[in-house]
């Protein structure tokens, strides 16, 4: 039936909504499972991702298919062929841009967890980024950065920022996150330090927390004890902002 040309614009709507449907289910599945795994596809652009998607692939498709729809049309084919087109380019321009801000590294520095993004790299780096990341585990990839040691007077630190950046942004420096458990694990957030946490570090037990700061979202993380793996999140406060 879906083969057969449809008979009413409407039927002609269904048709291509139905396939647009497929294609989305495609798409957001790659974003949430592989793009933006896990705590990632709330905290650093995965809905963002998934409404641009959406946007150009409901709204591009199948709403200009029924609008130009029509039986014995002379123009129906270009017409057609037009809306397809467009919509597979603006799938593809929409869908690079989603990839373009992945996170690559979810970075410990400095007794923070930060997230990392592509984006942020030049072009003139980004393919030794990558290769350094890859290095370490899958992508996203969880790595460790140790801080510098810097003499905080006389703005040392402001001025090191200043030549070599920020330091969760030092891929030369990335070390795997899991070979450092043990360094990782001293700096966790205590109730003696920061006392405004202590309800969350009371309910996490052993767990331990971590200020959390993503691209979209800031608050605090919980791992497990053992495999310092994502266990859940805390006190999030999310930026209204998308891609």
């Amino acid at each position: 039936m879906i083969l057969a040309q449809p008979k009413t614009r409407y039927s002609a709507f269904a048709v291509h909504l139905l396939i647009s449907i497929i294609l989305f289910i495609f798409l957001a599945a790659i974003i949430r499972f592989i793009w933006y795994p896990g705590f990632l596809f709330q905290t650093d652009g995965g809905w963002q991702g998934i409404r641009l998607i959406a946007g150009v692939d409901f709204v591009l498709g199948p709403v200009l298919t029924l609008f130009v729809y029509k039986v014995g049309k002379p123009s129906l084919k270009l017409d057609l062929s037009v809306i397809a087109a467009i919509q597979i380019a603006a799938l593809t321009y929409g869908s690079w841009l989603v990839h373009q801000e992945r996170p690559l590294a979810i970075v410990f520095t400095d007794g923070v967890i930060r997230t990392v993004s592509a984006s942020i790299f030049n072009d003139e780096i980004a393919h030794e980024v990558l290769e350094k990341i890859q290095k370490i585990g899958q992508l996203p990839a969880w790595v460790y950065v140790k801080t510098p040691d810097i003499d905080a007077k006389e703005g040392g630190r402001l001025l090191d920022v200043s030549k070599n950046g920020l330091p969760h942004t030092r891929f030369h420096l990335y070390e795997s996150f899991f070979d450092k458990k043990a360094e990782i694990k001293r700096n966790a957030l205590t109730i003696e330090k920061q006392p405004k946490y202590k309800k969350v570090i009371e309910q996490a037990g052993e767990n331990p927390i971590y200020v959390l700061k993503a691209r979209f979202a800031y608050g605090l993380i919980e791992l497990d004890a053992e495999e310092l793996t994502e266990v859940n999140l805390h006190s999030m406060t999310f930026a209204l902002q998308d891609i």
